[in-house]
């Protein structure tokens, strides 16, 4: 509350001068959260986004650009634990909360940080950290963000059409059991076998066997896993 008030205060006196309303998020301070905890908070963008855009419009009467320009779950240094930034978890975290801010159209994200001394960096002194591999799954996604939905409590579900007409689907299992889901395509005949690049405990990012996919197809989801599936299109 205190810093949508300030920012309310900002804008009220600057907003006519404002081209992008910027704000960093770190939700977990300097502790690491319990695991089901963590699991769930990434569902805060679908809320703090909408909620700050609102605010924005009412406030200049624009709808200015929102830049998320520093985020993480946590600022610590800590390492090596099951929930620090550093950790596998925090990879799955990370790739549904950058996914609901890309459906939330926000303009530049911003995560801290590349490299550093602290359990933060994605690079770390031998190999990188686990939530680098998630920049592997988005690289391949798509530019058109379309309407997706699970329909199942754990599973995020995230749509985008490439330029070549392909789909790109990112479906992130944030529960700790594999998930059945069963894939419903409109508008959209898919051509040929589909790419799947796997994000778990045991592969980081890694290519793995192609898979039929159809309308009506039932996919397997690893549990806590990021899988992106690239669906060619009928020519």
């Amino acid at each position: 509350i205190h810093s949508r008030d300030w920012i309310k205060e900002f804008l009220t006196a600057n907003g006519d001068l404002v081209d992008i309303v910027s704000f960093h998020r770190n939700p977990f301070g300097n502790f690491d959260p319990f695991p089901d905890e963590f699991m769930k908070s990434s569902q805060e963008w679908d809320y703090i986004i909408p909620n700050l855009r609102q605010l924005i419009l009412s406030t200049t009467g624009r709808d200015i650009p929102i830049a998320v320009t520093e985020v993480n779950s946590n600022w610590s240094n800590r390492s090596r634990e099951e929930t620090t930034p550093d950790s596998f978890l925090n990879a799955i975290w990370w790739a549904d909360s950058l996914g609901r801010m890309i459906g939330q159209h926000v303009t530049i994200v911003n995560q801290f940080a590349l490299d550093g001394s602290g359990g933060w960096a994605l690079l770390g002194s031998q190999k990188p950290r686990p939530s680098y591999y998630v920049y592997q799954i988005f690289s391949e996604f798509g530019n058109q963000v379309l309407f997706s939905s699970s329909g199942i409590e754990k599973v995020s579900a995230y749509a985008a059409r490439k330029a070549d007409g392909s789909l790109s689907v990112i479906l992130i299992n944030r529960s700790n059991d594999p998930q059945q889901v069963k894939m419903v395509l409109r508008n959209f005949t898919p051509q040929g076998s589909a790419s799947w690049r796997l994000l778990d405990s045991a592969h980081m990012a890694a290519e793995m066997p192609s898979l039929q996919i159809s309308n009506s197809s039932h996919l397997s989801l690893p549990a806590l896993s990021v899988s992106l599936f690239l669906i060619p299109a009928t020519n």
